[in-house]
């Protein structure tokens, strides 16, 4: 009876995701992702830090692959403190 519930409950949470209302959907294919706070987030973080770093240094595909990639990690992922990217004023 255990395994039957975990078993359950890991099927109800794995479809689960938080819209960017707030709200919690359900949606078991993910073809709404963009509709989920943490797509909305990352987005946001993403364009922001890619136009920093355009303005600042020569903007590459290498640099766009790190921006993205950062900010998936951390959604609050700042370019202008990141030590990799020394901008020199």
């Amino acid at each position: 009876m255990k395994i039957l519930l975990i078993s359950y409950l890991c099927i109800i949470l794995s479809g689960c995701y938080v819209k960017t209302n707030g709200t919690i959907g359900l949606d078991w294919n993910m073809r709404n992702i963009n509709d989920s706070m943490f797509y909305h987030q990352v987005s946001i973080c993403f364009s922001e830090q890619k136009q920093i770093a355009k303005s600042n240094v020569k903007y590459t595909e290498k640099i766009d692959t790190d921006i993205l990639n950062k900010c998936i990690k951390n959604t609050d992922y700042k370019f202008v403190s990141d030590p990799e990217y020394r901008i020199i004023k």
